[in-house]
């Protein structure tokens, strides 16, 4: 699949300072819209550690009204998080109406993490996917609507607007 792969040509600096101003525009109008429409919105920045997570959040958020959002940078579980319910954490960052709520990662990440750091096994695997698939039927039923923006790499960003 890979083997296929064409490096993209990185556009002018003066086209990508268009593209940027275009984009911040929509962005505000957009943030109003949520607003007006007492939408909730959850966004979630998921990819590997030091793909560049917190530069891109920190470019969008600097666009918006810091009004209508928050930031929730999901570290390690506490040892009080751990004692509560695996998606507990992420529950509580659901987003009033009218505003938007950040996830510098998602709970996918939690899993994945701990799978590959052989904190769980395949039990407890299946266990978290079949609670994350409850939780995210949840969200599309009764929650906001759920952007999942995922870094690839530093320089191949995909962002790929995807309601649960």
């Amino acid at each position: 699949m890979l083997e296929n792969w064409i490096k993209p040509q990185i556009p002018e600096e003066e086209e990508l300072e268009e593209r940027l101003h275009a984009a911040r525009s929509k962005l505000s109008v957009l943030q109003m819209q949520i607003k007006e429409h007492g939408l909730p919105v959850l966004v979630l920045f998921e990819g590997w550690g030091t793909a560049g997570k917190g530069s891109v959040l920190g470019k969008v958020i600097k666009n918006i009204d810091p009004r209508f959002f928050k930031v929730a940078t999901m570290d390690e579980p506490t040892e009080e998080e751990r004692r509560k319910p695996f998606l507990y954490r992420y529950f509580v960052k659901i987003p009033a109406k009218g505003k938007l709520e950040f996830l510098d990662s998602g709970w996918m990440d939690e899993v994945v993490k701990d799978v590959l750091h052989d904190k769980i096994g395949e039990k407890e695997y299946k266990k978290k996917i079949e609670s994350v698939k409850r939780f995210e039927r949840q969200l599309t039923d009764n929650g906001p609507d759920t952007l999942r923006c995922q870094e690839i790499a530093p320089d191949i960003r995909l962002v790929k607007k995807h309601i649960l």
